[in-house]
């Protein structure tokens, strides 16, 4: 019955992404699902962490929290509430600044589609969750032109996780001057401002440049060596760059999901283009556009090791956040079908991916070892 819950709540919440009470149920389980966990696979690591943190390898944001979490006299327990609330306010008041925005009105698909994916992954990655939280927050101040506060929302995610640091990449979105929506197609053949048109090819030209510049330094063990000379734990690089592990069937994958999301966002993004239902300017496009080729770089990364496909977590979130103003100034109802069943679909086959592909050293699918432990071990169940 519980888990059938999850999937009416997250159902529920895109096909009623317009309803305010349907809202305050979403956020209310998301909230007792996160909040109140009382175990799950990463537990007993965070627990240790809290416990000692001066000895911990972890970053020093997360560590200094931890420290004052102590001094206030939290057990982890409480401590781990207090954050997973702080955190989970930073993320749905982050969402609703970028889509009341550009479109003035509320909306729940992102928050629907975030319980798909990433959400069951933050419940066990808790650092990787808060750095994420921060970030979605920060984005308004990209938004806003506030590039130095955007970067300093960046710098103290990356205190908790260092892997935040990707998304100081997204200040490459201030380097397109408009917001015409016209203008962002790469292969456009309209009348759109020239210089325009060349601030987004260079903007793509030189990531897709970044690509093959650290697939080449990843496989010559540069990337390793500069990480290991900067003084970062010898362990983590081992676990996230060693590449022992690679295979066909990994790059299929991995490189795969990432595809999926990015054309999932181009066929969005032409059809919302060359459609007559709204002729203006969105804000966020700049900055979806930008994070979409970004992530290619991810997906290098994440064949060498899959912690990065929280990196991937972060950007459905963010494209989930687009499609959500699209459905509010959508007036035709097959075109907002078609923005919820394509926008939805990169965090399913992440979820099934996730749940599914993956199992643990001892054949225990990850559905069991993670969805089922996180769902059944809650404060407000019966022990």
């Amino acid at each position: 019955m519980l888990y059938f819950l999850f999937f009416l709540i997250a159902i529920t919440g895109i096909l009623f992404h317009r309803s305010k009470i349907v809202y305050a149920v979403l956020a209310i389980y998301i909230f007792i699902v996160m909040a109140l966990n009382s175990y799950n696979p990463d537990y007993n690591s965070y627990y240790l962490i809290f416990e000692n943190p001066s000895s911990a390898q972890e970053e020093i944001g997360y560590k200094w929290l931890c420290a004052v979490g102590s001094k206030m006299g939290l057990s982890y327990d409480q401590f781990h509430g207090i954050v997973v609330i702080l955190s989970l306010i930073l993320l749905m008041k982050g969402i609703n600044e970028l889509v009341k925005n550009d479109s003035g009105r509320h909306n729940n698909f992102a928050l629907a589609s975030y319980m798909f994916f990433p959400m069951m992954l933050d419940v066990v990655l808790f650092r990787s969750f808060i750095s994420g939280c921060i970030i979605i927050y920060s984005l308004h101040y990209l938004y806003e032109r506030k590039c130095w506060k955007y970067v300093i929302g960046v710098l103290l995610a990356s205190s908790v996780h260092i892997s935040s640091l990707f998304f100081l990449g997204l200040l490459l979105a201030r380097r397109i001057d408009q917001s015409k929506l016209e203008d962002y197609s790469l292969f456009s053949i309209s009348n759109a401002n020239q210089k325009e048109k060349r601030d987004k090819r260079r903007i793509a030209i030189f990531i897709i440049m970044m690509v093959i510049l650290i697939v080449v330094l990843l496989r010559m063990n540069i990337v390793q060596s500069i990480l290991l000379k900067a003084g970062v734990n010898s362990v983590k690089v081992g676990l996230w760059l060693s590449g022992n592990n690679i295979t066909l069937r990994k790059i299929i994958l991995l490189v795969g999901l990432h595809l999926v999301n990015f054309i999932i966002y181009r066929i969005i993004h032409r059809e919302f283009v060359i459609g007559p239902s709204f002729n203006g300017s969105l804000e966020i496009d700049r900055i979806v556009y930008v994070m979409n080729y970004i992530l290619l770089i991810n997906s290098i990364l994440t064949v060498y090791a899959d912690q990065f496909l929280r990196i991937l977590g972060v950007g459905i979130i963010v494209n989930s956040i687009y499609y959500s103003v699209l459905l509010n100034i959508e007036c035709k109802q097959i075109k907002r079908w078609l923005y919820i069943l394509l926008g939805i679909t990169p965090a399913l086959l992440l979820f099934v991916f996730r749940m599914f592909a993956y199992q643990t050293p001892f054949g225990e699918a990850y559905f069991s070892y993670v969805f089922k432990c996180i769902i059944d071990n809650n404060f407000l169940l019966p022990k």
